[in-house]
């Protein structure tokens, strides 16, 4: 090997790693040195010439920021002299000499304006209405009837209309101090007329007589659909329907007996 190939060896990583350490340390050595910089002392301005106007000149100059100094009469205007410097007129009120008059009372004119306004305005004369006593009637009493004359009754509505209800029942009423509305019972009857089940929609407002509604909707019984084997089908030969029953609303029977005389 010559002595060329020797000397044409490449660098290693650690000489590679000093020569960049040394790089890096030189740059940070410019930038603290050039960095460093010392703030230059300020300059102090010297004495320069002032200007000053007098103080009539000033008075002027102040005059030209008036808006009013050419819009209208202004003293300091051009004719100010002849228009605004005018001399005010003196006037002197002449002296009394003579002596006071008194205002002299008239005692014949004393109470003149309230004894006019009562002879121009008479007092009215009115009547004093009065109005007979109050007479009053004695009590009427009447006999207590029932809150509905109608008595209790039962109504199919839906798609059971169209079959009678065998046997209906008969419905009683109710004592009770408030009217009682209708009991409201939707029924699921079978080809045979009975009911398979009863569902009280609405209330009449006593439940004694919603549930005489639920009992009689369970026992009624309905005419019977005619047989035919060949459209016999469990569920479409159920219908459905309602039952409303109008009850008839008593009076409310008093259970303490009357006092004797």
């Amino acid at each position: 090997m010559s002595e060329n190939a020797v000397g044409r060896q490449p660098w290693s990583r650690r000489r590679w790693v000093s020569v960049f350490c040394l790089l890096f340390f030189i740059h940070i050595f410019l930038l603290g040195w050039f960095g460093a910089r010392t703030p230059s002392p300020r300059r102090t301005a010297s004495l320069a010439p002032q200007f000053r106007l007098p103080d009539a000149a000033i008075t002027g100059v102040w005059a030209l920021t008036d808006p009013t100094l050419f819009a209208r009469g202004h003293p300091r205007g051009f004719s100010g002299a002849a228009w605004m410097n005018a001399p005010a007129p003196g006037y002197q009120p002449p002296e009394w000499s003579g002596p006071p008059r008194w205002l002299a009372l008239d005692a014949q004119t004393l109470g003149w304006g309230i004894r006019h306004f009562l002879q121009t305005n008479p007092p009215v004369a009115f009547d004093v209405a009065i109005q007979p006593e109050l007479q009053l009637s004695p009590a009427e009493t009447h006999p207590i009837t029932p809150a509905t004359a109608a008595p209790s009754s039962l109504r199919v509505e839906g798609p059971l209309v169209a079959r009678s209800l065998l046997h209906p029942p008969a419905l009683r009423g109710w004592p009770q101090a408030d009217l009682l509305t209708n009991s409201i019972v939707h029924v699921l009857v079978n080809a045979d007329g009975n009911v398979l089940s009863e569902v009280l929609l609405v209330s009449s407002g006593l439940r004694e007589a919603d549930e005489e509604a639920l009992r009689l909707a369970g026992a009624a019984q309905f005419a019977p659909l005619p047989h035919d084997p060949e459209t016999h089908r469990p569920v479409s030969r159920l219908a459905w329907g309602t039952l409303v029953f109008e009850w008839q609303t008593l009076p409310p029977v008093d259970d303490q007996p009357a006092a004797k005389p």
